[in-house]
Order: C-alpha cells, then sequence, then structure tokens
C-alpha cells in the first residue's frame, strides 16, 4: 500500500493488535479488490499531514521526484496523480499524461538550488491575528525555509516566505492551544510566537523562540509581501 493514506480504527484494537475498518471508507466492498484500509492514493512520499482544527480537513505534503514539492488536501478516494504527475507536472510519460480523474496539489515549488524536500505543517490556528491565522505553514528539510499559503474557495491567494533560517526541520507540532512548534536536528524544539508589537494595520510580526529561550529568530507575515526576519 505504497503511496497511500490509511484510515482505520484502534478503539476495537484487541490484544492480538487487530484493527477495525471505518465504514465509510471510500473502497469498502470495492470490487476491484481495493484495500479497505486505504482513505487516498496516488501519492509519492507523503512527508507529515495535519488535520485543520476548525474545519477537520486534511493537509499533506508529498516529497517529489526530480522537480517539485506539492501541498495537497487530501479528498477521500482521490487519486493523487503519482508516477502520471509530478506537482502540475506530468511525469510518465513527461508529455502528453492523461490527468482524467486526478487531483492536483493546492500548491507546488520547485526543489531547485537549496530546497530539495517538503516538511508538512499545519493550517495556523493559535491566538487570532491579522496575519496568519488561517494560513498553512511548512519548510523545506534541505533549505530550512519557512513559508506561509492562503488558501480560499479553490485556489491559492496568497504564499509567503516567513523566514529563511539555517534549521533542518524534519516536522511540525502543535499543542492544545494551536500554538505552532518546530522540530529541528540542531537538537532544539522552536516555539511560533507573536512578539508585542504596535499595532500595525496589515502586518503582524512573528517569530521563533528558542524553548531555553537561547535564541530569537524574529519573522514577518503580511499578506501583500515578503519579507525576511533576522536572526
Amino acid at each position: 500500500m505504497l503511496g497511500t493514506l490509511l484510515r482505520i480504527d484502534v478503539s476495537t484494537l484487541d490484544t492480538t493488535g487487530a484493527y477495525s475498518i471505518p465504514p465509510d471508507n471510500p473502497f469498502v466492498g470495492a470490487a476491484d479488490g481495493s484495500k479497505e484500509e486505504i482513505w487516498a492514493y496516488g501519492l509519492r512520499n507523503p512527508w507529515k499531514f495535519s488535520f485543520d482544527s476548525l474545519y477537520g480537513d486534511l493537509w499533506a505534503a508529498d516529497v517529489g521526484q526530480n522537480k517539485y514539492e506539492e501541498i495537497n488536501l487530501i479528498q477521500s478516494g482521490g487519486n493523487y496523480g503519482w508516477d502520471t504527475m509530478e506537482g502540475f507536472h506530468c511525469f510518465e510519460p513527461s508529455t502528453g499524461c492523461d490527468q482524467t480523474g486526478l487531483e492536483l496539489p493546492v500548491f507546488e515549488y520547485n526543489n531547485a538550488g537549496d530546497d530539495c524536500s517538503v516538511t508538512g505543517g499545519h493550517l495556523y490556528r493559535g491566538r487570532p491575528n491579522k496575519g496568519l491565522y488561517g494560513a498553512y505553514v511548512y519548510a523545506d528539510y534541505c533549505s530550512g525555509r519557512l513559508w506561509a499559503l492562503r488558501y480560499q474557495g479553490d485556489a491559492v491567494v496568497d504564499q509567503a516566505l516567513l523566514i529563511d533560517s539555517n534549521l533542518t526541520i524534519p516536522s511540525f507540532g502543535v499543542d492544545e492551544d494551536q500554538s505552532l512548534y518546530i522540530l529541528a536536528f540542531d537538537g532544539k524544539i522552536y516555539r511560533f510566537v507573536e512578539p508585542p508589537l504596535p499595532d500595525v494595520p496589515g502586518l503582524t510580526q512573528w517569530g521563533f523562540i528558542l524553548l531555553a529561550g537561547l535564541l530569537i529568530l524574529a519573522a514577518a507575515w503580511s499578506g501583500t509581501r515578503r519579507s525576511r526576519a533576522a536572526a
């Protein structure tokens, strides 16, 4: 079941480790013998998925093969196209591929230069503010860059670089208040915070504060422009 997202019910787990399959899974009783655990398929290497804590939408980042990293909104029974597609582009064959029935990504970026592998994050539902609330935050494992994108209707309406760090970021997390945390291979955990600032319309300052209080990195989010933080 490579390249799939699975949905199982562990509330019925017994001493043998047996689980059950939710009856509304999309391939329950499928005549072609598809595994009933499958919720979505056609992914290459999904690296971290998360649910929007407000609306329940399932977001997943998918690591590309050669050129393109993906951000996807996962739908029940969706086919996300690998290896017919990589991002919005034909992969096999390289041109003229049949895209019928495929779910295309919400967003892609080219993994040229320092970027090489997307790390999926979370739709930010922490402290409401004018900037980041409701945006999906994600990173590139190799470059340490962190971005946020805003998705409305069926399109990305904004995309911004939050910070160009030197961190190697394998994962994100949230707490019960929906504060956002960043895990890094420097052995530290960072927390996404909002320092106190004057009320400037359309602009909110954000940062990563090391839990031990040793390092502060500031980043700015604007709905209309990119900005780079200073360490």
